[in-house]
This record gives C-alpha cells, structure tokens and sequence, in this order.
C-alpha cells in the first residue's frame, strides 16, 4: 500500500480501487481509467482538487527539455496548447505557470461544485484529440503544427503533424511516478 494516497488506503476506496484497476476485467481503457479516478475524487469538491493541483509542483515531474522547447516555441511566436489525456483540471496550473495559451485534455464532471467520479465527455486519448483540437481550433486539416507525445493515443495527432516527436524528451521523467505522487498530494 505504500506510495498510494492516504484515501486510496481506506477500506471502502481499497475495494473501489482494486475494482476499478483490474478485478472487474474492465477492457475499456476509458471506462477503467473513469472508474479510478471516480474511486479517487468523487465526492471531493472542484475547488480543494483545483488548489491541490496549484500547489502540486508538476514542473519537477515535466523533462526540462520539454518545457526548454515550450519556451522555444514561444520565443518563435507560435502558439502553445497542451493536448493530453490527463485530467485538465491537474495540468492547468502548470500550464498557465509556462505562459501556454491552452489545454485541452480530459474533463471531469462537476455537479454543484463537486466532482461526480465521471468524465464530462469522452477520455482525451487517440482519436479524441484529433477531434477535440480540431474543435477548438476549428480545424488542423491544412494547418502547419508541430506535436509531441510519448504513447500510443498520441499516435493519430502525430500524424497530422508537419513536425511530429515521439518520445523526443524521455528520460527519467515518468507519467506513473507522476501520478502516483499528484494522487498522494491530494490525499
């Protein structure tokens, strides 16, 4: 149990949990992936998720290198939207500390200022984020862009890209440990 958020560590959050990770069987990446972060934060309100994740130092988590291009990027002038399928609500605030103009990622579903344990809309993976920045770009057939990802629901934005990296900033830099300590910063 060590390296799991104190909350993970609950009985009733235990079983949720274990449920959610592998003894359902659940196949569905988006359906396994809602159903853990549902067993995680339903019931927590936005608002404390939101200052967790503006107090969480996700920047030590991020390759320098990554965020040494960001920065090439806008001296260049272009414009920067993060792409991911982590829940927007843990990237904004880094996001907004480099100066990046958007993020589009996945949502999660808020009632009354809590959040419901559910995705608003579909897990931003794959295809999804074709779809969700041609929308909130109007389009990208025809457009010149450059894009970067590390695994295989990055594969369909990749190619749409003039200049695609895959895995261009690897190192010992890794999503899991990532996660796991966000998660463990929330507890």
């Amino acid at each position: 149990m060590r390296g799991l958020p104190h909350a993970a560590r609950e009985p009733s959050r235990k079983r949720r949990t274990a449920g959610a990770a592998g003894a359902t069987g659940l196949a569905d990446r988006r359906k396994a992936k809602e159903t853990l972060i549902g067993a995680l934060l339903k019931g927590w309100s936005e608002e404390r998720v939101s200052e967790r994740a503006h107090a969480f130092p996700i920047g030590r988590l991020v390759n320098p290198r990554a965020v040494e291009r960001i920065r090439r990027h806008h001296a260049e002038g272009h414009r920067v939207v993060v792409v991911t399928a982590s829940p927007e609500l843990f990237v904004r605030p880094w996001a907004a500390g480099l100066g990046i103009d958007s993020v589009i990622g996945t949502r999660l579903e808020v009632a009354d200022g809590v959040l419901t344990g559910r995705f608003a809309g579909a897990n931003c993976h794959g295809p999804e984020k074709v779809a969700r920045l041609a929308a909130f770009l109007g389009r990208v057939d025809g457009l010149t862009f450059h894009a970067y990802g590390d695994s295989s629901g990055d594969r369909e934005l990749l190619a749409l890209a003039e200049s695609p990296g895959f895995r261009s900033f690897h190192g010992r830099h890794h999503r899991i440990a990532g996660l796991t300590a966000f998660l463990r910063a929330l507890a």
